[in-house]
């Protein structure tokens, strides 16, 4: 569970402000997400 987007933004926004730091992990999954999605949709979307 914890590969899923929404699970790695609550880990990444948990960690900056209880503890002060940046979660590398978090970040790198948020990173594929958003690198997936965007691939995914200009590949998949058509304005016609």
């Amino acid at each position: 569970m914890q590969l899923l987007p929404s699970a790695a933004l609550g880990d990444a926004m948990r960690a900056a402000f209880w503890d002060g730091r940046a979660d590398g992990p978090a970040f790198l999954v948020l990173l594929v997400w958003a690198a997936l999605g965007a691939t995914l949709a200009s590949r998949l979307f058509k304005w016609e």
